[in-house]
């Protein structure tokens, strides 16, 4: 099951699945890695260039960890 797939069966609105994917998606170029080479350690280190590099909002911020 993808991303989408998860997101619409767990009753999130479209607009909810769409802030998802966008935060999927900009992580995934990030680092050119594929969904399958996602890792705990990667996703820590890309929200915090999310917070020292382009100081996101905190709101912002907030989309990208709920994922």
């Amino acid at each position: 099951m993808n991303d989408a797939e998860r997101a619409e069966i767990e009753g999130h609105s479209p607009r909810t699945r769409k802030a998802y994917l966008h935060h999927i998606n900009r992580h995934l170029h990030h680092f050119i890695q594929t969904p399958d080479e996602l890792c705990e350690e990667g996703i820590k280190g890309y929200l915090l260039h999310l917070i020292e590099k382009e100081k996101v909002s905190r709101v912002y911020y907030g989309q990208a960890v709920s994922l």
